[in-house]
């Protein structure tokens, strides 16, 4: 190993004659010269004890793999205030060698390995579901490779790959997770020679702008060789939660001069169906997904169709509270409760159900909503006898509700 010729931290750390670093803040940086990594690989994780959020690390150093290695990246769990707190570790200077890489980023709290420029290393796998904060992840940023020169295989096993205008060698999943761009304009795209997916796999493709460029308002995974979409989960992200993209938008996330093969899961085989992004939210963003699997290219195409206005239960709440110049609360009498729906997130589409203190009323679940002469939409109940005064109000934004008596 070539020993670094400076080290430098955020706070004073205890540096070995190897040219490692423990650091007692929650940050460091190592440069110097090229070191070349042997089998025992690399182990990297936050800071522990009283520190105030996620740990973030650089090293700017060529790093050559000299054989086959497993790098362990974890994140740490501060019980004080923070709970779990992710660990990011950057390297931007590269990685050589021929030998393989697997990381393990199975932890219970999310570690994070981000490789910037140009990684050409042996086969990389990476592994491990990154514990109960979510998916390990390695992060390739623009302009970053993995093994996109040497055509190296990347697998991934259970972790998570995400990039944002990067490209890797062939790639293929097992109950992974692929991210394909950013939700924050460039949105970066993947690009792949051959891409195989598996049924316990999820592609996540994100949406940043309302435009209709690749790379550039969205996320877009290219190939040229064969992709097999084998069933994975397909998910949407977009910009501006669920409101934010315009009806009629396609995006062509899947493309590739070579074969199209497989749908993802839930969509139709003979071309088209809905998914739902933003899904459990008040509003949801649902979109059609095309196949085409004929000429060159031969793509996967989403289209934004008018948002859907999610099934929604109305909590009626107790209110006591009186002024001068208002009655007292009046009890047991009949009252009609309305939910009023914001137009501006197109046709409504679902249905509502009002409670009472968290119970269900008889008679007014699963109510239709419907259209008013003033183009707004509402869902209605008339009750016989409520046990005080209430006031009626959602259980999640952005609907707006109100009670009337």
């Amino acid at each position: 190993m070539t020993v670094p010729d400076r080290i430098r931290k955020s706070e004073p750390s205890e540096a070995s004659a190897l040219g490692t670093t423990k650091s007692r803040a929650d940050s460091y940086q190592l440069t110097g010269n090229g070191v070349t990594l042997g089998s025992g690989g690399l182990s990297a994780s936050g800071a522990s004890g009283f520190i105030l959020g996620p740990s973030a690390s650089t090293v700017s150093m060529p790093i050559t793999l000299g054989t086959a290695q497993t790098w362990h990246i974890l994140g740490t769990y501060e019980g004080h205030f923070y709970g779990e707190l992710p660990f990011n570790l950057t390297l931007d200077s590269g990685l050589s060698g021929p030998g393989a890489l697997t990381t393990d980023l199975s932890g219970d709290v999310r570690g994070e390995l981000q490789l910037a420029g140009d990684n050409e290393i042996g086969p990389v796998a990476i592994d491990g579901n990154g514990g109960a904060d979510g998916d390990g992840d390695l992060r390739l940023p623009a302009s970053g490779k993995l093994n996109a020169s040497n055509g190296n295989a990347v697998t991934v096993n259970g972790g998570r790959l995400s990039a944002t205008g990067a490209a890797v060698g062939p790639l293929t999943s097992t109950g992974g997770t692929v991210s394909v761009g950013a939700t924050s304009a460039p949105a970066g795209s993947l690009t792949a020679p051959s891409a195989r997916f598996d049924a316990t796999s999820e592609v996540d493709f994100s949406v940043a702008d309302i435009g209709s460029t690749p790379g550039t308002d969205y996320g877009q995974l290219t190939s040229t060789e064969a992709v097999d979409l084998g069933g994975a989960a397909l998910s949407i992200d977009t910009f501006d939660g669920c409101a934010g993209v315009p009806v009629g938008s396609t995006y062509t996330l899947v493309s590739t001069t070579g074969s199209l093969s497989g749908r993802f899961t839930g969509t139709a085989a003979n071309g088209t169906t809905v998914i739902a992004a933003c899904q459990g939210a008040t509003t949801e963003q649902p979109f059609r997904v095309d196949y085409n699997e004929t000429g060159s290219p031969q793509t996967v195409t989403a289209t934004a169709l008018t948002p859907l206005v999610t099934t929604q239960t109305l909590l009626i709440q107790a209110s006591t509270s009186s002024s001068p110049s208002s009655p007292l609360p009046v009890t047991n009498q009949p009252v009609t409760v309305i939910a009023e729906l914001d137009a501006g997130v197109g046709v409504p589409s679902g249905t509502f159900s009002f409670a009472e203190g968290g119970n269900a009323i008889p008679g007014c679940s699963s109510l239709p909503v419907v259209a008013s002469l003033d183009a707004s939409y509402a869902a209605s109940c008339r009750v016989s006898s409520i046990s005080t005064a209430q006031t009626v109000a959602p259980v999640s934004a952005p609907q707006t509700v109100v009670g009337r008596r």
